[in-house]
């Protein structure tokens, strides 16, 4: 029944973040001549409903059992890292003690006013943070993203010195409106981690890209239940057992 519940939440945050082949490319054109970023908040903020999904999902993320103090490895963030599942966590990291505090459609602004109590409590000695995406999907300027990612960088390390952060790429994605972006985020995101001797730049482009076109490759791409239907901006299994060979080496 708790997996069933948690399924059901997972799947309406997503959906705030997902979309399938079926529609035109998911998210927001950034090179459209038309287009104008903002640096206030994102349609998704302002919605009431995905925040009552999201203290559901909060919600249940309360009733895990609390982890062992000064647990090693801690999944923060949005959906790149919510849907590293306990289970695919057990399977392709066994060797480390996780914990996923991760919350679909997390965005850089609702992270950072959360972050006491997502992850700084928990005292982890690393941080797996993914963030960034969902202000991608929403238009955010990518200084203001750049600017919030350093804020929260800063802020971890200011109450724990010791840890040290995981900043993951945003992935190659399906559509191309994301993964057109992406590259600029991500080149940003390392220039950031550079700066900051206590964190590291994750990068998920090398192992998921397609090697011929800037987009997920073909065997990573996710499927909705019906067949029928791609999500647009996950991956598959398969792309989480990538994504561990890529943190391996960090940890």
């Amino acid at each position: 029944m708790r997996r069933l519940l948690l399924f059901l939440i997972l799947a309406g945050l997503a959906s705030c973040s997902s979309g399938t082949v079926m529609d035109p490319a998911y998210g927001i054109n950034y090179f459209d001549d038309q287009f104008e970023c903002t640096t206030g908040p994102v349609e998704q903020e302002k919605d009431e409903k995905y925040h009552l999904r999201r203290l559901a999902y909060i919600n249940h993320l309360k009733t895990l059992p609390e982890p062992p103090p000064r647990s090693r490895i801690l999944l923060a963030g949005e959906s790149t890292a919510a849907l590293f599942s306990e289970d695919l966590l057990k399977e392709f990291l066994p060797e480390y003690n996780t914990m996923n505090r991760a919350i679909p459609g997390e965005t850089t602004v609702v992270f950072l006013a959360n972050l006491d109590q997502l992850v700084i409590r928990h005292r982890p000695k690393v941080i797996v943070l993914a963030i960034g995406g969902n202000d991608i999907l929403g238009g955010r300027c990518l200084s203001t993203i750049l600017r919030n990612t350093e804020i929260i960088l800063d802020t971890i390390h200011r109450k724990l010195p010791g840890t040290k952060v995981l900043l993951v790429s945003i992935p190659p994605v399906v559509s191309w409106k994301v993964s057109s972006i992406a590259g600029h985020l991500n080149m940003g995101f390392q220039q950031l981690t550079n700066r900051k001797s206590f964190a590291q730049f994750v990068d998920l482009w090398p192992l998921l890209a397609d090697e011929k076109r800037p987009v997920l490759d073909e065997k990573y791409q996710l499927y909705l239940e019906d067949k029928d239907k791609m999500d647009q901006v996950h991956f598959n299994k398969e792309g989480y057992r990538r994504f561990a060979e890529a943190l391996r080496p960090f940890l």
